[in-house]
């Protein structure tokens, strides 16, 4: 086995050691030639026979096979074959790095795939065999650890082509020729002409049809009994399955290679012929944005998919203006949405009763002298990144690793991941490079293995948390889903609810998965305050918890945010302002931007520069920063010039523009960042 730090060609450096298979060793390596230096994946194929008659057989057939794997990877959804070289007797294949995860991920023994979902998966794969097939090559170890989904874009990507596997294997027989030992192909996908080391094409069909009925039925292969006459796999009486879906999965796994479909193509027409006429939007899963995490007070509304399988989890912090009237006219609601109309509804309008006008955005009173207190590092500036801290534990980046620290700075859980997020009750959602998405405690320890893709977990909230797989979507505690998967897209539970996508409509379920709220929004978002922002036609509103429109769909996308400290944020015209639980205007629409209230105050900004404003509307920190972030533990983060500081309520500098960045306080420490180094500081109220 290669060590780390092997340097191939001197130019491929291995990183770590991926696996082993047959007669061969896969590794995560990275190419030093290239700007960046990108990843790779290295094969190291050692024939094993002495005999020095093997090792021109081994080459030629190490040429052939490294002219398919270059002709194969001209597609999309099969890696580039980037070099191949030997030395010492020893051959290499260097291929594009996958990132992503294999299929063994989604097909979880005991899980059952519905009939559309199987359709697809099985539509996906042979959609990329087709290519293979037309050019008479066979894959021959056809698996779901064989068929990734790449992260990026959810694409089925086929990997490891048997035939290669043979260089391994080659030896002089008692014949004195030179064959392989072994039989390619995997146990349980693999049928008997195959086995018996006569491959065809029919025999990539009948690994496919395994892959679909084990998604089917939650069954591996070796579960399944064959019938001893006919040599026929008796599956059909594991599940309930349409007759049309059955017979095709029927013919793809028939004994005889004869009786199977042919090719690639052959069986992708019968799939295509079971697949919905009208397909809707292509799903996919979105990817979680890494943040530290935020309280939910600053955060703008949560949109929770736009389209497709799209889990957009968006925190929106700088509001995008769109022309609008000057006025709020009553919203009138689409004639297909009569059951929502018929409910009692307000419409964002002027309070009848009389409210404090805001202050004149040139008159309140400024910030007051400068007397910031002196800056008590409780955590030197050492990390190249850092969040805030949450349960106790924060992340810290060391080397381009991400690991966590306590509040002494002691790191308790190595940096080791590329990317990490927050802990919440007591777990943190965490991915490696090259590997799948977990949940780990805060010793470290995997509490949920990493076998889910990157961007289709969520945190845990409420005692559940969001995971899709194979494009749908359920909920799961701590050991198991307790909430079947699906939906075609949800969102965190808040307030007992959680939003979930079902068809082409949005709607709510509480968490023993019930519909509370019956689809029917063209978005939603999380409850927050007993209330929660929906999507009608191109229009946003409120809804209550029954499902009732208590403000109609009126604000335009990016002109809402959900309800916090009794008010929510809307765009009016040009202006933004805000309005209480009925609808109704108590601060007029006077603000270039404004964002939600965080103890008792609210950013807004006029023309280039932020102030802060009351619930009565007067400006009680007149508009003087570049930037500023809201209120947590009585401070609030502005910037000067280009630097970053500290003030109280009374618009006092607490702590001088100094840094470079900064955070919000949470459990009385901060991280700020000098140069190129991040440290945490304390409050210095507390």
């Amino acid at each position: 086995m290669l060590l780390k730090g092997t340097i191939l060609r001197n130019r491929y450096q291995i990183i770590r050691h991926l696996g082993s298979g047959g007669f061969a060793d896969t590794y995560l390596s990275e190419d030093r030639d290239l700007p960046g230096h990108p990843q790779c994946v290295v094969k190291n194929l050692k024939p094993t026979s002495p005999d020095p008659a093997v090792l021109p057989i081994a080459r030629r057939l190490f040429e052939t096979e490294a002219q398919v794997l270059y002709l194969l990877g001209q597609h999309e959804q099969i890696p580039k074959l980037f070099a191949h070289f030997e030395e010492n007797g020893e051959f290499y294949l260097v291929q594009e790095f996958i990132d992503g995860y294999d299929l063994t991920a989604e097909l979880a023994p005991g899980k059952r795939f519905s009939e559309q979902e199987v359709i697809k998966l099985l539509q996906n794969i042979l959609e990329v065999l087709v290519v293979v097939h037309q050019k008479n090559i066979i894959h021959r170890d056809i698996k779901p650890q064989n068929i990734m989904r790449r992260r990026y874009d959810e694409k089925i990507v086929l990997i490891d082509f048997g035939a290669v596997k043979e260089i391994g294997s080659l030896a002089v027989n008692t014949q004195g020729q030179v064959k392989s030992t072994i039989t390619i192909g995997t146990p349980g996908y693999m049928p008997n002409e195959q086995a018996n080391r006569d491959p065809k094409l029919s025999s990539d069909i009948y690994a496919v049809g395994m892959i679909g009925i084990q998604a089917l039925t939650g069954l591996l292969p070796q579960q399944l009994l064959q019938d001893p006459t006919t040599g026929e796999l008796n599956w059909r009486n594991y599940v309930q399955v349409s007759n049309k879906l059955a017979d095709v999965l029927t013919k793809m796994i028939h004994y005889h290679f004869s009786q199977r479909y042919q090719s690639a193509y052959e069986a992708l027409q019968a799939i295509k012929a079971l697949a919905p006429k009208a397909q809707t939007t292509e799903l996919s899963t979105s990817s979680i944005l890494r943040m530290p995490q935020i309280p939910r007070s600053l955060i703008q509304p949560i949109l929770i998919g736009i389209g497709g399988l799209a889990i957009g989890i968006i925190a929106t912090f700088t509001l995008i203006n769109r022309p609008q009237s000057a006025t709020v006219q009553p919203a009138t609601t689409p004639a297909t949405q009569s059951p929502i109309a018929s409910s009692p509804a307000s419409t964002a309008t002027q309070s009848q009763e009389t409210k404090p006008e805001p202050t004149d955005l040139g008159e309140p009173k400024d910030s007051g002298s400068i007397s910031a207190k002196p800056v008590n590092f409780a955590i030197a500036p050492k990390f190249d990144g850092a969040g805030l801290f949450s349960e106790g534990l924060a992340e810290v980046r060391v080397n381009g690793k991400w690991g966590y620290i306590d509040k002494t700075g002691t790191i308790v859980i190595q940096p080791k991941f590329d990317e990490t997020q927050a802990f919440s009750e007591g777990l943190a959602i965490v991915w490696i490079a090259g590997e799948n998405t977990g949940y780990i405690d805060k010793t470290g320890n995997y509490v949920i293995d990493p076998r889910f893709a990157k961007g289709s977990t969520g945190k845990f909230s409420e005692g559940l948390a969001r995971l899709c797989l194979a494009s749908t979507c359920g909920y799961i505690n701590k050991t198991e889903f307790v909430i079947d998967r699906k939906f075609l897209a949800g969102g965190d539970f808040s307030e007992g609810l959680a939003a979930i996508k079902d068809g082409d409509k949005w709607g709510y379920i509480d968490k023993t998965g019930s519909a509370v709220i019956k689809p029917k929004f063209d978005n939603a978002g999380n409850f927050y305050e007993g209330l929660a922002v929906v999507k009608i036609g191109d229009k946003w509103g409120y809804i209550d918890k029954t499902g009732n429109v208590v403000i109609k769909p009126q604000f335009d996308d990016k002109g809402y945010s959900s309800f916090s400290e009794g008010l929510a944020v809307v765009k009016i015209g040009d202006k933004w302002g805000y309005i209480d639980k009925t609808g109704n205007v108590v601060i007029k629409p006077l603000f270039d931007d404004a964002f939600d209230f965080a103890q008792g105050l609210a950013r807004i900004q006029s023309g280039e520069k932020f102030g802060f404003i009351d619930k009565t509307g007067n400006v009680v920190i007149k508009p003087q920063f570049d930037n500023a972030g809201s209120f947590f533990e009585g401070l609030a983060r502005v910037k000067s010039g280009d630097k970053w500081g500290y003030i109280d309520k009374t618009g006092k500098v607490i702590i001088e523009p100094q840094f470079d960045d900064a955070g919000y306080f949470s459990e009385g420490l901060v991280w700020v960042t000098s140069g190129n180094k991040s440290g945490y500081i304390t409050n210095p109220l507390k």
